[in-house]
């Protein structure tokens, strides 16, 4: 076992990096988000680490922990923050998470004969995932909110099967860890990881326990952090006003009536397939089969009862709530992958199962191929292992092949041509993410807006997304194209 687990960790670790290190260094950041964040820690935090600021307004639409973080990298390594904020912010959370992962189902050796190859397995598919690969490989706060709520699941389950002794400095990591995942991106951090515990327990017939991890304590002791938090951000600078905001759009809003993403109840279950790609159909196999046997739960196998837990009661709330992004899907990707692959090596239905297993080959066609030659004992675990493994390398050539994308599909070549030219002169028509590039160019960015006409003087340039060519040609006639790619154009007057 210590020799399989050795090779294992090497293994996870290779795959990082392999693949997440050069993604890091080949990858042009995104305008919308990453470069946005760029423009949030230079306007914040300078001098009130409680209050962020974009484009000279308030903004309360995340915690500042992130942030501050990000604040300390460009303070100290201001050339690198791209690749050190995802280094620090996505990557190493993203390493952890799978570390832990393995780790946890390999407490479970006296139910499971082959333990070993299915923690491998559960591990691989939920490294191989596309939103977990998507999470790991941008600027984005969603992965490190996601190892606070892992840790603080992973923690909850090794103490209530008794893998760990509970007292209280286990007691205060778990719950600390539930604030700094609130901490990292608002109120989805606190909601995540007390919903999944008290559906656990509700399904199980055990809420007695908890009384045994002091939950009314722990929430007292959470709630009490985030009044520290309030407490500063109500003594600061234009604090009432931020709080209101933080509290009402940001907070209850999102949840209610969100001002951005919002998506109707049965978004997340239509792109479902998408996110769990290749076992996009075997999860409803797995979902269904594991409902229809909800008044028998707490006979299922402890793995069983956990993945379930981890999965669809968080989901249905997910679904409920009015803002929705598909990177929202992240705290239950783990449980709906493990809930899949058990079904899928367990299930009693030979012939079922080989269906779905060869639906989930097929998502990718050469999988089917490589399983065909090198699997011939037909073990579901190689199987399985060969889908993960094919998603990764499709990945890794993605990641080597970075600049090929960037020069086509990203606003690298345009930023690069327009930082010679007078500031006085660059404007962004149709295209308000734009004036974040100003963090890269350190140039002012004139925004034009929806249904304005300027005459402009010579030498000016503009910036804009392909889809307004038209509306260019109509406001700007004497425009010319001097740089486009699939996405983006440069024109000049």
């Amino acid at each position: 076992m210590k020799l399989n687990y050795k090779k294992s960790i090497i293994k996870f670790t290779f795959i990082y990096l392999a693949i997440f290190i050069p993604l890091m260094f080949f990858r042009f950041p995104d305008i919308r988000n990453e470069i946005k964040y760029l423009a949030i820690t230079r306007e914040s935090l300078n001098n009130n680490l409680f209050i962020l600021n974009y484009l000279n307004n308030l903004y309360p639409d995340k915690p500042p922990f992130y942030f501050w973080i990000l604040k300390t990298i460009d303070v100290y390594f201001p050339k690198y923050f791209f690749q050190l904020g995802i280094l620090i912010g996505s990557i190493i959370p993203s390493y952890i998470i799978s570390i832990l992962s393995y780790n946890f189902i390999l407490n479970f050796k006296k139910t499971y004969k082959f333990i070993e190859p299915l923690s491998f397995t559960i591990t691989l598919a939920l490294i191989a995932s596309p939103l977990f690969i998507g999470g790991t490989s941008v600027l984005r706060m969603d992965m490190l909110m996601y190892l606070f709520i892992f840790s603080s699941i992973y923690l909850f389950f090794n103490m209530y099967y008794g893998f760990k002794i509970i007292n209280y400095k286990i007691l205060i990591f778990m719950y600390a860890f539930i604030f700094l995942g609130l901490f990292t991106k608002g109120i989805v951090g606190f909601i995540d990881p007390i919903i999944i515990i008290l559906s656990f327990l509700l399904l199980n017939r055990d809420l007695k326990f908890l009384k045994k991890i002091h939950f009314t304590k722990g929430v007292i002791f959470i709630f009490i952090s985030i009044a520290l938090w309030f407490f500063k951000v109500y003594t600061s600078h234009n604090g009432i006003n931020y709080l209101n905001l933080l509290l009402g759009e940001e907070t209850l809003g999102r949840i209610v009536k969100s001002k951005a993403h919002v998506r109707g109840i049965a978004y997340y279950l239509k792109h479902l397939p998408l996110v769990l790609i290749p076992y996009g159909i075997g999860v409803f196999f797995s979902i269904h089969h594991y409902i229809k046997n909800i008044r028998n739960f707490k006979n299922w196998k402890e793995l069983e009862k956990i993945f379930f837990s981890m999965s669809l009661p968080l989901f249905i709330l997910l679904s409920l709530a009015s803002g929705k992004l598909l990177i929202y899907l992240l705290p239950v990707l783990y449980g709906f992958i493990g809930l899949t692959i058990l079904y899928l090596i367990e299930f009693k239905d030979r012939h079922l199962n080989k269906i779905l297993i060869n639906i989930a080959l097929l998502n990718l066609i050469i999988p089917f191929i490589i399983n065909k030659k090198l699997n011939r004992d037909n073990s579901v675990h190689k199987t399985l292992n060969i889908i993960s493994s094919t998603m990764l390398s499709l990945i890794f050539l993605v990641s080597i092949n970075g600049n090929f994308y960037s020069k086509r599909y990203t606003l690298k070549p345009i930023i690069k041509k327009i930082e010679d030219i007078p500031e006085e002169n660059i404007y962004a028509y149709r295209f308000e993410d734009f004036q974040n590039a100003k963090y890269i160019i350190n140039k002012n960015i004139i925004p034009i807006n929806n249904g304005t006409t300027l005459i402009l003087p010579k030498e000016s340039f503009i910036i804009t997304k392909s889809n307004r060519k038209e509306d260019i040609s109509k406001d700007f006639k004497n425009a010319k194209i001097i740089l486009k790619n699939k996405n983006y154009y440069l024109y000049k007057i």
